[in-house]
């Protein structure tokens, strides 16, 4: 006799257990239970499309990159392709960076030759997702519960990769916008053909902090301009509207004087017969005439003076004219509103965070449309 063939185990266990065709037919269903569950099926197939509309809202990469407006005011930078192509040059330091742990703990690991701490959150992350985060801090100053809580890690780890990044890009586009060379006046607006000799344009700004409780902080930080406590920059724009300095960070009370008398690496940039056009309370003709170079600001009056010459009156209407484009540069800059105002924690990294939001706007559509005539 034949022996048959044994059967297909799949084919017993689809045979056996062959639900869906159940359930198709309801006939072995109780009363209701079909309404019940087409019921539940439309719940879900709502609830996905939810999700799926939640989603598209999100501020991330893959829903903004094809959007340029939308991009650029998330993230300060023109485009995706300029976003990609910075990734691409920081690559690949950012892989071997090593987590901010407080300035002496990264010092002493990083003398011992210690190699990028573990981050099993952090981790986790693309390259691009943290440096997009980031931009989007500076450019948003969204909160950190907000930000960690989309990334789905804890506050802390959002805070060290944050502070990270900010050194991390601070140096890094430093070295990329230094100072050009003496060129720039000959390119830049109709109101620079009087002055063309200009190496740059400098100008003081100020951001509004958080009120230490320290005494001695206060005196240091109170601005008798702002009537606030606040940090102070010194800005250097080139006559195309280009950021090429910017100082390091002062306390409120200081003088537009002192600050750049002190920004020794400023005025180091300037060639002999170069010029530096300034407001008038810039009183720095010696410091500059000491390089061999030119102080241009407009004229004033004084105890001894109480009226202009008709020269010096046309001379302070076209320094005017041409100073304020560093003006239109700085409020590029203070589009990043996590320059409205600094709490006292991230006070520690305040100097480069100003100096890397000021740095991205070189990235952005030039400050003078046409540089040929205004």
């Amino acid at each position: 006799s034949t022996v048959a063939d044994p059967p297909d185990p799949a084919e017993v266990v689809r045979r056996d257990h062959d639900y869906r065709g159940t359930l198709v037919d309801g006939n072995d269903l109780p009363p209701g239970v079909l309404n019940n569950i087409q019921s539940l099926r439309s719940t879900v197939n709502a609830l996905e499309a939810q999700v799926t509309d939640l989603k598209s809202r999100m501020i991330t990469v893959e829903n903004l990159k094809g959007h340029e407006k939308e991009f650029s005011g998330a993230t300060g930078l023109p485009n995706y392709a300029v976003f990609k192509a910075l990734l691409k040059y920081f690559s690949p330091k950012p892989e071997r960076m090593m987590w901010w742990r407080g300035k002496a703990t990264t010092r002493r690991l990083c003398l011992a030759g210690r190699k990028r701490l573990y981050n099993g959150a952090l981790h986790k992350l693309s390259l691009e997702e943290q440096f997009f985060t980031v931009l989007v801090r500076l450019r948003t100053a969204k909160s950190v519960t907000e930000l960690s809580r989309r990334l789905n890690i804890t506050q802390s780890s959002f805070s060290i990769m944050f502070t990270t990044w900010v050194i991390f890009l601070c140096y890094e586009l430093g070295a990329l916008n230094q100072a050009t060379t003496r060129t720039c006046a000959s390119r830049g607006a109709a109101a620079f053909k009087h002055f063309l000799n200009t190496r740059f344009i400098l100008d003081c700004t100020e951001v509004y902090t958080e009120r230490p409780s320290g005494l001695k902080a206060r005196k240091q930080l109170f601005s008798n301009y702002k009537h606030h406590s606040t940090i102070k920059f010194l800005i250097g724009t080139s006559p195309n509207g280009s950021v090429v300095y910017v100082s390091k960070v002062w306390g409120g009370r200081s003088s537009d004087k002192k600050i750049t008398c002190d920004a020794s690496s400023c005025l180091d940039l300037l060639r002999p017969g170069e010029a530096v056009m300034a407001d008038r309370g810039f009183l720095i003709e010696e410091d500059v005439a000491a390089h061999g170079c030119e102080l241009y600001i407009p004229a004033f009056l004084t105890s001894k003076r109480s009226q202009l010459t008709a020269s010096e009156v046309t001379r302070t209407r076209r320094i005017a004219l041409a100073c304020i484009h560093v003006e239109r540069a700085i409020q590029r800059i203070k589009l990043f509103r996590i320059l409205r105002w600094f709490p006292l924690s991230l006070l520690h990294v305040s100097e480069q965070i100003f100096k890397v939001c000021s740095f991205l706007t070189n990235f952005q559509k030039p400050v003078i449309a046409d540089i040929e005539d205004l």
